[in-house]
């Protein structure tokens, strides 16, 4: 049988973590996630407001990797 797991996150929780995101931010999110950036957006705005289980997981799955190429950026700039 399909056991659905329960700990996966709402759509709000992952609307709070992108609220906290500006545009540059979505742009990178959306390229290490592949998701499109307008429906990141969207998610953000609440203008989608039930975004599909597979897309949420994409983004979850990317936002350790925008935070570690934040990082990155920034080093390759002070250096």
């Amino acid at each position: 049988p399909c056991v659905m797991n329960k700990s996966f996150p709402s759509a709000a929780w992952v609307r709070s973590r992108l609220s906290a995101l500006n545009m540059r931010q979505i742009a990178a999110l959306a390229e290490l996630s592949e998701v499109p950036a307008p429906t990141i957006y969207k998610i953000r705005l609440g203008a989608t407001e039930n975004p599909g289980i597979e897309t949420c997981r994409k983004i979850i799955q990317a936002m350790p990797l925008l935070r570690s190429a934040g990082r990155r950026s920034s080093a390759q700039r002070a250096g």
